[in-house]
């Protein structure tokens, strides 16, 4: 007894009496505060992003300025270079972030695509600028600027790839109000602009791999951007079949089949349950109400469900349903009568 309590209130050097489980507690909580305390910065880091960038960005609109302006701005006053508000997290993983954020653009591009409106003259307009203006700026850098190679190949892609935060955002604006629709000029240079993306971003990562390596990788490095492009095209079209694939199963979920079995799958049990016990111990007439009543149960919910197929206007459903309803309210209030008696 004494040794148990001379191991649970161990007299420390200040005079205090501490138990093991309390230093053993504190010792965790002091070794985990800065993950917590980190977590916290970078939520706090992230809710100022978002906040603040809604904030410029409809005071902008105001002024009227461009609202990527105001985004460049309040990213300089954050940054290391600013205030210093942000957590170093965000900061390490800030090109994750970036290419996450051109991935969404570029698909908010592929979305507002019609291929029957693109067909073959996208591909010029996105492919033959981007080249002649990356191999012009290319040329200049190198006998003008006297960058090497390298450095030249990567400036003129860099220059000439565009801006698809400011590019998308306008075209997908001119769809919605229908500006430039019956030529389908905002088609096109959705289309353009995400082709040239692509094509400057090849060419750029192959040109920095170029610096990176040795004289004998030169050819290597331009062999391989025919392969980089054609092996994004064969991912594409493999993840679009697949989703092609998906696609009429999901449709069939959102129609009602899924939600029907979801919702319906539980009450078929109970109600299955139900009647077992209601064999057992009620008169044929309230098993017969109860049938009936879970007969129009199963009814309504179909009819809720699936009512893509009856192709009825709005009113009539209501009315449907509303009847559907009042038959259901009248069998129970009969099924409390009958087992009042």
């Amino acid at each position: 007894m004494v040794c148990h309590n001379y191991i649970l209130h161990q007299k420390t050097a200040s005079g205090y009496y501490q138990s093991p489980s309390f230093v053993f507690f504190s010792e965790a909580a002091s070794a985990t505060a800065p993950f917590i305390l980190e977590g916290r910065f970078v939520l706090l880091s992230i809710f100022l992003i978002l906040r603040l960038g809604i904030v410029i960005q409809y005071g902008m609109r105001k002024l009227p300025l461009p609202g990527l302006l105001g985004l460049l701005f309040l990213g300089v006053a954050l940054g290391p270079q600013g205030f210093d508000l942000l957590a170093p997290v965000v900061l390490d993983y800030s090109q994750d972030l970036r290419l996450l954020a051109l991935i969404v653009i570029l698909l908010r591009a592929g979305l507002g695509l019609n291929l029957n409106q693109v067909k073959t003259s996208a591909l010029g307009l996105g492919v033959i600028p981007c080249l002649v203006e990356g191999l012009v700026v290319t040329v200049a850098s190198r006998f003008l600027l006297e960058f090497s190679w390298p450095a030249a190949a990567s400036l003129g892609f860099v220059l000439a790839a565009v801006s698809p935060a400011v590019v998308v955002p306008s075209m997908l604006w001119l769809k919605e109000w229908g500006l430039g629709m019956s030529k389908g000029i905002p088609v096109m240079i959705l289309a353009g602009a995400s082709v040239d993306d692509v094509v400057a971003i090849t060419f750029l990562s192959s040109a920095l791999g170029w610096a990176a390596g040795s004289a004998a990788g030169v050819h290597w490095q331009l062999l391989i951007i025919p392969a980089r492009i054609l092996g994004g095209i064969a991912l594409g079209l493999a993840v679009g079949w697949v989703l092609l694939k998906l696609m009429p199963l999901v449709s069939r979920f959102n129609k009602g089949y899924g939600a029907l079995a979801a919702f319906c799958g539980p009450d078929a049990e109970t109600g299955f349950r139900d009647i077992l016990w209601m064999r057992s111990q009620e008169t044929s007439d309230e098993a017969g109400l109860r049938g009936e009543l879970l007969a129009l149960a199963s009814q309504l919910s179909a009819f809720r469900y699936q009512n893509f197929e009856l192709q009825q206007s709005n009113r009539e459903y209501e009315m449907r349903e509303g009847s559907l309803q009042s038959t259901i309210t009248m069998l129970r209030q009969k099924l409390e009568r009958e087992g009042g008696r």
